[in-house]
């Protein structure tokens, strides 16, 4: 038996890792006593996949992973007994029973929506440089990391921005292909200085179709 959860994470817990993250469910799953699935081989864990990682501090409000369970059990009986035992900033909000071979969430997963929140309000030259990062066709970016660098197109990621008095709202694809990490877009139009002073906020991840968007 396979469950889609829907949960947020928010506060402090925003800044655990994606491998943070997954520990603390597979932790969680034990601890509340749910009946989970293992894996085989030398090294077995329980049966649980996440979706497309967050950003370190990052905060999630419609998040999703998927558990298998050995045996069938109630959906209520599992976000209650989750709920229970997970630290406060994490809650389960929803679940759903999946039907037999249902992709995983990697798979499907092809847009995400964010909000960014500035401190002292949005800064009275945000609109012209949003306005000017989507009237370009290219935004070239040098993205480093241990593995190397790799230059992203920026642009070719974001989706649609729609400026407001606080700060402004970001939908970019996302999924196997890669997406953008929101610092990323901040120190591209030049707010990369007071960017410890701005909140963002991952508000849905979703399945998008052409002119259809969906809940995963």
């Amino acid at each position: 038996m396979k469950t889609r959860v829907c949960y947020e994470i928010i506060g402090p817990l925003a800044f655990l890792s994606h491998l943070e993250i997954m520990r603390l469910w597979q932790r969680a799953s034990l601890r509340a006593g749910l009946p989970i699935a293992w894996s085989n081989g030398f090294n077995p864990r329980p049966k649980i996949s996440l979706g497309p990682a967050r950003n370190v501090g990052v905060e999630g409000h419609r998040e999703y992973l998927d558990m298998e369970f050995r045996e069938e059990i109630a959906g209520d009986d599992v976000k209650e007994r989750l709920n229970a035992i997970l630290p406060e900033g994490i809650r389960v909000l929803s679940l759903r029973t999946l039907p037999p071979g249902t992709k995983m969430l990697e798979a499907v997963i092809n847009e995400a929506h964010y909000q960014i929140t500035f401190g002292g309000g949005a800064p009275p030259d945000l609109k012209e440089k949003i306005a000017s990062f989507l009237a370009a066709e290219h935004c070239p970016y040098l993205r480093e990391s241990p593995k190397g660098k790799k230059e992203l197109d920026l642009r070719s990621f974001v989706l649609a921005i729609d400026a407001g008095e606080s700060g402004f709202a970001l939908a970019v694809r996302a999924g196997q292909g890669g997406s953008l990490r929101v610092a990323e877009l901040l120190t591209v139009l030049g707010y990369w200085d007071i960017i410890e002073d701005i909140k963002i906020e991952r508000t849905g991840l979703f399945v998008s179709e052409g002119t259809e968007r969906t809940a995963p």
